[in-house]
């Protein structure tokens, strides 16, 4: 669920994830780096539901969080809001709260993933 509401998000605030790339990029390569990453998003949330897809699925989404990582953090220090597309945003206190919030995602992944997928059911 997770990527896929992520996904969604990316289509409708396309203007402030457009404005959270890094300036190195192109801006039409930015603006259709918005519209792929919720395409990526997508096909995630698809592969996690199939079983012979799950395990790449995972370490497709642990690469993308990083990756994600690098572009909040760059979108903190410009302080964009994402929700209103401008240069409003909480600045570098939004990493207390994202940053763990990212790593916490990539170990969920990795662990319900690789080492007990079937720890609950025990």
């Amino acid at each position: 669920m997770l990527f896929l509401i992520s996904g969604v998000l990316h289509i409708r605030y396309r203007e402030g994830y457009y404005l959270s790339y890094p300036n190195l990029l192109p801006q039409r390569f930015r603006i259709s780096l918005a519209y792929a990453v919720s395409d990526i998003q997508f096909a995630l949330a698809l592969a996690f539901l199939l079983d012979d897809f799950a395990k790449a699925a995972a370490v497709l989404a642990i690469v993308y969080l990083l990756l994600e990582t690098l572009t909040i953090i760059y979108a903190s220090v410009k302080r964009i809001s994402i929700k209103r597309g401008n240069y409003s945003g909480a600045g570098p206190l939004y990493l207390v709260f994202k940053l763990p919030e990212q790593f916490f995602l990539m170990w969920w992944v990795y662990f319900f993933t690789y080492q007990s997928p079937h720890l609950l059911f025990k």
